[in-house]
């Protein structure tokens, strides 16, 4: 069964990828990272359905979302509208996490 992002949530990170002045810049991201990563900075309210990891490739290295939805498929945001999440570049990912993204570009954690 293949599994598809909502498209608001597709449009959400592209507009805020847009507007992040910050976007942190890593050598390698690991899958145990990005696990460490929806675990610990998971928010309280709305509770997270799931974790979104979005890859995007950048000709720097790869774009990496990281946002959580709710049990509606919805982004959660902060209050000022912003995703709750990170978004980071990295310059590789490890072997296991290429092979958890297999040819899709999408992962959902729950």
């Amino acid at each position: 069964m293949q599994q598809f992002i909502p498209l608001e949530v597709k449009t959400l990170c592209k507009a805020t990828s847009s507007i992040v002045e910050k976007i942190r810049t890593i050598p390698l991201l690991t899958y145990k990272e990005v696990i460490e990563y929806f675990i610990n900075e998971r928010p309280d309210y709305p509770i997270p359905s799931s974790g979104v990891l979005i890859r995007e490739n950048s000709p720097k290295g790869i774009k990496i979302f990281q946002v959580f939805i709710d049990f509606n498929e919805k982004l959660i945001c902060h209050p000022d509208g912003t995703p709750y999440g990170r978004i980071l570049l990295a310059r590789e990912i490890n072997r296991e996490l290429k092979e958890v993204f297999g040819e899709e570009d999408v992962i959902f954690v729950r």
